[in-house]
């Protein structure tokens, strides 16, 4: 975890040093096709993709993990001594109903719709 982290902060670091040097204010495809022309910018885009991907997949699959376990406790507590415990409900349900409640608040582009809430 700390070599991790060591190597974001280096790579962030040459992240702004590159943007700094380009001048302007760039987005990260625009940085990557100014330093490698298109294959940098596809290539940026592509782990861009990957890396936001793969944080949503670890977040619902925590909260996934998390409502499994609350559920099943909760279904335990108040059974009687020696009552069979039941069959966890299937992480997959949880990472569906994860996903209906995201899938919408993700579409939002703005911040400021939400104030009513």
């Amino acid at each position: 975890m700390i070599g991790s982290l060591f190597l974001t902060l280096y790579c962030a670091k040459l992240l702004l040093d590159t943007r700094k040097a380009l001048g302007g204010n760039l987005s990260f495809s625009e940085i990557g096709q100014k330093t490698y022309g298109k294959a940098g910018k596809i290539m940026v885009d592509v782990t861009l993709i990957g890396s936001q991907f793969s944080f949503v997949t670890a977040y619902i699959y925590f909260i996934s993990q998390n409502l499994q376990v609350i559920i099943q406790q909760a279904s335990i507590n108040g059974q009687p001594e020696g009552t069979p415990v039941p069959e966890p409900a299937n992480r997959w349900i949880f990472g569906a109903l994860c996903f209906c409640i995201y899938w919408p608040l993700c579409m939002i582009r703005r911040v400021e719709k939400l104030a009513v809430t």
